[in-house]
């Protein structure tokens, strides 16, 4: 009898001391992570309204024709650090942290058309006497900011080597420096490259961009892990004037990070 008690109490002392082993397992996992990303959004966009674009270097043109013989190009890439923190229900999410984006834009004849696949042309110069064309091929601009993304998250699906996750994320971005770049027909043509550049307006100091994400986690939460994300739709909060070139409408984008929980 005192063998079967003995063991009672053994058994009993195990089961109490998983208990709480499991229960310091819970309260154990890593609340904090610190990431490492790096992503890449492209976006529909069109030309911005300017009224020295020509189709030919007559004075008489037709305006409509112009989106139809210029195509424009955008799309923005960046690096950053975050930190994230778990709410106590481990389902929840805040993530900030600093961001360096790169925002590329360009201007350039469509190869089909028929009338001219190399250039087209911009009016340069005007007065009563006479008007100065110049032959471009692509104008490209290039602005490099420096933001912060504030991201809430929802993990949807929690198992051991993998998460599933939804995010409601927008950034907020101040605009470092921009530099413009003219491709002209002819060489010759690159002294009046400055002239050209100053025709179009400077990208906003400012610019926000709105972007739910879903994305997948993989590995322990315990250790280092990686992270891929997919941004649809991606879009601008503030004025659209992101660019001197284009205007960028709705954008998808992908985003990867190395997790590592402290």
């Amino acid at each position: 009898m005192c063998k079967i008690n003995t063991l009672l109490i053994i058994i009993i002392s195990l089961l109490i001391f998983q208990s709480e082993t499991n229960g310091q397992n819970e309260e154990n996992k890593p609340t904090s992570f610190f990431e490492l990303e790096t992503g890449i959004g492209f976006y529909d966009s069109n030309m911005q309204t300017y009224d020295f674009f020509r189709n030919s270097s007559s004075v008489y043109y037709q305006s409509d024709r112009l989106i139809d013989n210029i195509s424009s190009f955008y799309y923005q890439w960046y690096i950053g650090a975050k930190v994230e923190f778990r709410l106590n229900d481990n389902k929840h999410a805040f993530l900030t942290g600093l961001r360096i984006k790169k925002c590329c834009s360009s201007l350039g004849k469509l190869s089909s058309d028929y009338e001219s696949s190399e250039y087209f042309f911009l009016l340069y110069n005007k007065n009563e006497a006479s008007s100065e064309f110049l032959k471009i091929k692509e104008i490209n601009q290039a602005s490099y900011y420096i933001g912060i993304p504030l991201e809430l998250k929802r993990i949807m699906v929690n198992k051991k080597y993998y998460r599933f996750f939804f995010k409601a994320a927008f950034d907020l971005n101040y605009r470092l420096h921009t530099t413009t770049d003219v491709v002209f027909f002819n060489n010759l043509m690159e002294e009046y490259e400055d002239g050209v550049i100053n025709k179009f307006d400077e990208p906003a100091d400012f610019v926000s961009v709105f972007y739910p994400m879903v994305g997948f986690n993989f590995g322990r939460e315990d250790k280092s892990g990686l992270i891929v994300e997919f941004a649809l739709p991606s879009l601008f909060v503030t004025d659209k004037s992101v660019s001197g070139l284009v205007k960028p409408d709705v954008g998808c984008g992908v985003q990867l990070n190395i997790q590592v929980p402290f």
